[in-house]
């Protein structure tokens, strides 16, 4: 009994060797690593898929809205107000709606106009209101020409009305 028990546990240890022995022979067999440089692909600039339009900063909407080359609007229901600087103080004066305008996301508005039009229009959720702006033709053609040449991008207006292409 005693030696069947020496035989199985010599057996096991030969089978242990054995594969421990196939084991070093496959990782001494292992391709080397070459010491050569190997050329790293370039990465390609991900192709973005539509576009986002916003002002360069909240002055160079400022500068344009009172140089009265842009428009902005808020509008909530069937009411449309726009915006105007009085005496060098941003406020909302009632308005038509514009035919066609850019929209603006509500985050994008300076905090400034959000608390006039909150004080005009006793709006409390600003992010009810519809805010659009209308360019100037020039600046409408920027934006139409770079959206043909570009798949994707950020457009952005400058305090001048000229549209840059971000990626």
């Amino acid at each position: 009994n005693t030696e069947a028990k020496l035989a199985v546990v010599k057996q096991a240890l030969n089978e242990q060797h054995q594969i421990a022995a196939n084991n070093q022979t496959s990782e001494s067999t292992a391709p080397e690593m070459s010491s050569k440089p190997v050329a790293k692909k370039q990465p390609t600039r991900p192709t973005r898929q539509g576009f986002s339009l916003h002002f360069a900063s909240d002055e160079a909407l400022a500068t344009l809205v009172n140089a009265r080359k842009v428009r902005l609007y808020a509008m909530l229901g069937s009411r449309t107000w726009e915006l105007q600087y009085i005496a060098g103080t941003p406020r909302f004066v009632l308005s038509s709606k514009p035919r066609s305008f850019y929209e603006m996301h509500p985050l994008t508005v300076p905090r400034g106009y959000l608390n006039a039009i909150r004080k005009t229009a006793t709006v409390f959720d600003t992010e009810r209101v519809t805010w659009g702006t209308t360019l100037p033709v020039p600046t409408q053609m920027q934006i139409k020409r770079l959206m043909v040449q570009h798949d994707g991008g950020d457009l952005v207006i400058q305090p001048e009305g000229e549209v840059e292409i971000v990626f």
